[in-house]
């Protein structure tokens, strides 16, 4: 399935430039696998980037750079894009390194209102988490101290008259107020980056927020 919300280039060229903190990367590779339109766009980034290079003064490299390149060639690397998506799970190949591929092996944490979340490890400032959100429940109203990226991998949300499917992608800033609520009868997975907590306007989630890093 494509997806229906695309990233702009300025956020293509900082990933292609593989300047992002690694939680960042994961959620654009994530929507990279779902998305040729995406996806193609970055490639043509990287491709000019090739060409650049190619256009610089050389410079002396140390004699075992081939090895160790190649070396890294062999190793397992998260930031890699992995465009395949399984027919055998919701999880693209990129996120199967961080979960080993199936939801149950994930270590879930319930956060209130039937929500589960598993922040995953990543490097950098931004966190990544997936979040499991109940058909029928809406997040609560928040704003945001910074940006975050949310990628839809099963399920579907309404967010005012915005609807994001599997594959989709939505970012939002400090000037965004909200509360997504999940449609249908099938629970929403999403992947969800940010750099920043949340502000919850109500009590409750302020005291849950305190034990759950949102």
């Amino acid at each position: 399935m494509a997806a229906g919300f695309h990233l702009d280039e300025d956020c293509l060229l900082e990933y292609g430039a593989g300047s992002l903190d690694e939680a960042w990367g994961l959620a654009i590779a994530t929507h990279l696998s779902f998305c040729p339109s995406c996806r193609s766009r970055t490639m043509e980034f990287e491709a000019l980037g090739g060409v650049t290079l190619d256009d610089l003064p050389a410079s002396l490299i140390n004699d075992d750079a081939l090895a160790v390149c190649l070396k890294r060639l062999d190793e397992e690397t998260p930031a890699t894009i992995q465009h395949c998506l399984t027919r055998t799970s919701v999880l693209p190949s990129v996120l199967h390194h961080y979960t080993g591929g199936n939801l149950e092996k994930v270590q879930w944490r319930r956060v209130g209102g039937g929500v589960r979340q598993a922040v995953i490890p990543t490097e950098g400032k931004a966190v990544a988490r997936l979040l499991r959100i109940p058909a029928g429940v809406a997040v609560p109203d928040h704003g945001h101290g910074g940006k975050e990226l949310t990628v839809v991998l099963s399920g579907c949300y309404a967010d005012g008259d915005r609807l994001f499917q599997r594959g989709d992608i939505q970012e939002v800033d400090g000037s965004v107020e909200h509360s997504p609520n999940v449609v249908g009868t099938e629970e929403c997975l999403c992947l969800v980056a940010t750099d920043a907590p949340l502000k919850f306007k109500s009590f409750l989630p302020r005291v849950a927020q305190r034990f759950a890093r949102l």
